[in-house]
């Protein structure tokens, strides 16, 4: 009994971390910002805003899979704040990218 015990804690342990995956922001500046052309920095901001609506479409299935995780087992659910970590990131990396657009003067 004891050891049926254990190794269910031991399994609710290792399946704990199941639920999420590891945030990855970007940085705000870069260290060739100032090599970059205005059709870089376009071409840049474009694929960030591209990410910000991939991230709101993660973070909409996300709560959908919490709710059906919350019935089956709820030590998948995915608690993290990793699509507002990464979110938040890509929204600082576009607020730097458009000050660098109009300090040099790009349409």
């Amino acid at each position: 009994m004891k050891t049926t015990h254990i190794f269910m804690l031991a399994m609710m342990v290792v399946l704990s971390a199941c639920g999420g995956r590891v945030a990855h922001p970007i940085a705000e500046t870069g260290v060739l910002d100032a090599q970059l052309s205005c059709t870089h920095l376009r071409g840049e901001y474009d694929n960030n805003v591209y990410r910000i609506a991939e991230l709101a479409g993660e973070r909409q299935a996300s709560m959908v899979n919490n709710a059906g995780w919350m019935i089956a087992s709820p030590l998948l659910l995915d608690l993290s704040d990793t699509v507002r970590t990464e979110t938040e990131a890509l929204i600082a990396r576009n607020e730097h990218i458009k000050s660098l657009i109009e300090d040099r003067g790009c349409e």
